[in-house]
């Protein structure tokens, strides 16, 4: 089993570009290719709703101060304020 490294806010896509799989990286605008046999789901393990994933693929193709980034920005913020009281 391969190990990855993973930041703990990136989100991962299955996309239709050259690469299975596209990561976002939050309030980054565009994506980047991930060459893996593993899917999305395998590299999300489960942080993600698909809400929040459409949310974070819009944010990173149109901007994350767009009505379409909500979803995605809300959950980025809730995590960072959770890692802060903890």
């Amino acid at each position: 089993m391969k190990t990855f490294y993973l930041p703990a806010k990136d989100a991962f896509v299955n996309h239709n570009t050259d690469a299975p799989v596209i990561a976002i990286k939050p309030f980054e605008r565009g994506y980047y290719p991930i060459y893996t046999s593993a899917t999305a789901d395998d590299l999300n393990r489960g942080k993600y709703t698909p809400e929040v994933l459409e949310s974070a693929l819009s944010a990173s193709m149109f901007g994350w101060n767009t009505p379409a980034a909500r979803a995605a920005v809300d959950y980025i913020q809730s995590i960072e304020k959770t890692e802060a009281t903890a």
